[in-house]
């Protein structure tokens, strides 16, 4: 099967269920979206999603586990353990008439069921990230928090930065283009694709090494 459309109007799916006799090989169905319950944007730590299209899948090194139309972590945490969070694909099979409607499951055929994606836990402190968050309002930069023995991050913000349900669903052209033509670059991950100055605390390091 191939995605031929997505968020589907009450009036569409109407459309098609009064008309699925003469539309063959056509059926719709749910599809789960990512849902951001938490009271910091945290946007850039958790990153993006994206829809696998013909030239993603053909980049990817193990195309054979993605279908068109399946989501891929795109930045942030989302690729980093895209294997962790996607889980495996389950199988269920259907019998079908002449004209491809559905008549009922196969029982002689057990179904695969699929495998949920693993949790993961971070170090992000959520009453520490709101308050870094608050405090970047309108600027642009980067805060990060952290404890130097162990490497954790107990927050970390690049400002200004984009809603996290942002990709979740159909983006109108209008947020889409509000977004990419915005000359603070929301988009832009200034953790490790900005350029600063190191400043006068590389003096320090330097004064030590020579000391």
């Amino acid at each position: 099967p191939t995605r031929l459309a997505k968020d589907l109007s009450f009036a569409q799916i109407s459309k098609l269920e009064e008309n699925k006799t003469n539309l063959k090989g056509l059926y719709y169905q749910q599809f789960p979206e990512r849902y951001f319950p938490s009271q910091t944007r945290s946007s850039h730590i958790l990153g993006y999603v994206k829809e696998v299209d013909r030239e993603i899948r053909n980049s990817l090194q193990e195309r054979d586990d993605y279908e068109l139309g399946d989501i891929i972590g795109w930045s942030g945490l989302e690729k980093s353990y895209e294997n962790y969070l996607k889980g495996i694909r389950g199988v269920q099979f259907y019998q079908v008439d002449a004209y491809g409607r559905e008549a009922g499951l196969i029982t002689d055929l057990n179904p695969i069921l699929p495998e949920p994606g693993q949790n993961i836990l971070t170090t992000i402190d959520i009453s520490i990230q709101k308050v870094i968050e608050k405090l970047m309002i309108g600027r642009k930069g980067v805060v990060l928090v952290g404890i130097p023995e162990t490497g954790e991050i107990l927050g970390a913000v690049s400002a200004p930065d984009f809603k996290p349900d942002l990709f979740t669903g159909r983006i109108s052209a209008n947020d889409w283009e509000a977004v990419i033509n915005d000359p603070n670059k929301p988009l832009v991950n200034r953790y490790n694709t900005g350029l600063y100055p190191p400043g006068s605390i590389m003096k320090m390091i330097t004064e030590l090494a020579l000391l």
